[in-house]
């Protein structure tokens, strides 16, 4: 997100409406830091690549939830059933619950 704080600060306008990054990240500390666990068990690893999508006023928090939803269970396939889908009691925007 670093190259859009530009953007998000108003100091720069977006030359493109929608966009998608992947981002390479390594843990080291910090508030998640699982470091002790690195090794024995599968699951915990110090690098990963984090992907993000970003639209600059091509679509809002209901589209960006249908584009995700779509993408896991259309193109990746994922059985609809083993997908647990949460959201933030005070979260009115994203329609989830009518």
């Amino acid at each position: 997100m670093v190259q859009f704080k530009n953007i998000f600060i108003g100091n720069e306008n977006a030359n493109f409406k929608n966009v998608v990054t992947c981002q390479k990240c390594l843990r080291a500390g910090g508030k998640h830091n699982d470091l002790e666990n690195v090794g024995y068990t599968s699951r915990h690893h110090t690098f990963f690549e984090m992907l993000g999508n970003f639209s600059f006023g091509g679509y809002f928090k209901e589209e960006a939830i249908l584009y995700a939803w779509n993408f896991l269970t259309k193109e990746l396939m994922i059985d609809k059933e083993k997908l647990w889908v949460t959201v933030h009691i005070t979260d009115k925007d994203s329609k989830i619950y009518g």
